[in-house]
């Protein structure tokens, strides 16, 4: 789930301009414009829709692991 957030992430950086994040809506759920879009695209593919923590979650990950090849990915995962 989390390389499809990842991969999401980019998608949403380069057509909305600006880095997918994840907010606090009026009523202190979590709740963004990149959240909502993880969630949709969950949808229209049919997989699982992840929750706003598990989008949030990714995206700490994402910050701490430096872009790298798939491959060496994989192993700094799984270590």
């Amino acid at each position: 789930m989390d390389r499809y957030i990842f991969e999401l992430a980019k998608i949403y950086a380069k057509y909305a301009g600006k880095g997918g994040g994840a907010g606090t809506g009026k009523h202190g759920e979590k709740d963004s414009p990149f959240i909502r879009f993880v969630q949709e695209s969950a949808r229209q593919f049919g997989s699982r829709v992840p929750s706003p923590s598990t989008i949030e979650a990714a995206l700490r990950k994402k910050a701490r692991i430096p872009e790298q090849h798939i491959i060496a990915l994989v192993k700094s995962q799984s270590q």
